[in-house]
């Protein structure tokens, strides 16, 4: 899905690369928490894109009515849905925690003697 904003893959690539120099991703669970937070992360930004993308839509054609807005925010459809995903985006969240990652680290064999 094109979210209308710029793919920044490679700083992302470039800040990890970073990390792992310096040391920060030796440590099983600082790799996993960096996880978390990329998730997290990456999740924000394309919420925030998408949603900054159909409000000036709806402004432009003059359809965001904000007592709409706040009554539907307040329905029982919208407090089922939120959560429902609220439960579906911790469990995703926090999957390097609750799943982790269970192929064996072979990093000291890819480091020179």
């Amino acid at each position: 899905m094109n979210t209308g904003a710029g793919d920044n893959s490679d700083n992302v690539n470039d800040l990890v690369a970073e990390l792992g120099r310096l040391g920060y991703l030796e440590e099983g669970n600082t790799g996993r928490l960096l996880g978390v937070v990329m998730a997290l992360a990456g999740e924000v930004f394309v919420v925030r894109a998408q949603q900054e993308r159909l409000m000036r839509a709806l402004q432009e054609r003059g359809a965001v009515d904000a007592a709409l807005l706040d009554a539907v925010g307040a329905s029982a459809g919208m407090r089922q849905w939120l959560e429902q995903e609220e439960k579906t985006f911790g469990r995703s969240l926090l999957q390097p925690f609750l799943d982790p990652d269970i192929t064996v680290n072979a990093t000291h064999h890819m480091r020179s003697v």
